[in-house]
């Protein structure tokens, strides 16, 4: 944002409701949010400026502008491959990290974790993403102890009250 726009926007926060400053609340903290990621996936992307490029594993890399996200991005001098902090990471490729740490948060943390139809109410996301995103996560959580389910396990036929197996009658129904 240009110096003159937000000076004009800094000067009309007087003009506010209370109702607007709390949703000009509500929109800071979800902005913060999302630009929490940045400055982690700008610091994980230096210390990997030492073991070089994914693909060729040389060291000499120049900046080549920033993700999406706002993350920097880099580029290899020798092979010409492209990389951010997110490279090589379960994320990669992910439009929106902060709602995928969100979702991450809620399933590991949370006494209650949301449902699939609530994360998708509250994260406001389209169904096949959040179930892309889940299934993402399931698959790099640790596997289950053997000892968790374990001795015999019993089970009684199925009984059913009548059985047309074989009958001529079956096909007049």
């Amino acid at each position: 944002m240009h110096k003159t726009a937000f000076a004009e926007l800094l000067s009309s926060f007087w003009a506010l409701t209370p109702q607007q400053l709390a949703q000009l609340g509500t929109a800071v903290r979800n902005s913060e949010r999302r630009v929490e990621v940045v400055p982690a996936l700008d610091a994980r992307c230096g210390e990997e400026a030492s073991r070089g490029c994914p693909r060729c594993a040389l060291s000499k890399r120049c900046r080549w502008g920033h993700t999406r996200t706002g993350a920097q991005r880099w580029r290899c001098d020798y092979c010409g491959a492209t990389c951010s902090g997110l490279t090589g990471t379960p994320i990669a490729g992910i439009r929106r990290p902060d709602l995928y740490i969100d979702l991450v948060r809620n399933m590991m943390e949370a006494e209650k974790p949301w449902s699939y139809r609530k994360a998708v109410e509250k994260l406001g996301i389209s169904r096949h993403t959040t179930w892309r995103w889940r299934m993402a996560i399931i698959r790099l959580l640790p596997g289950e102890r053997t000892g968790a389910m374990s001795g015999i396990v019993g089970a009684d036929e199925g009984q059913q009250r009548e059985s047309r197996k074989a009958s001529r009658e079956w096909v007049r129904y």
